[in-house]
């Protein structure tokens, strides 16, 4: 079987360790810090939400987030 996308709540948790939740969400389109708090928690994002919190990821890690 084929899995699209990556770990979100792995590559969230990452990125919380830099920058506050409130910096995550406006940087990948949330209105609201809770819902990357929902990711972290298993919450799938919106594609380009997801799409989002790759570049995000690889611009900050220089490399790519975290697979299943």
């Amino acid at each position: 079987m084929i899995h699209g996308g990556y770990n979100y709540a792995e590559a969230t948790q990452e990125l919380r360790g830099l920058m506050t939740d409130t910096v995550i969400a406006k940087a990948i389109g949330y209105r609201h810090r809770n819902s990357v708090l929902k990711m972290v928690q298993g919450a799938i994002p919106s594609h380009p939400i997801g799409e989002n919190l790759y570049i995000l990821y690889v611009e900050t890690f220089k490399r790519k987030p975290p697979c299943w």
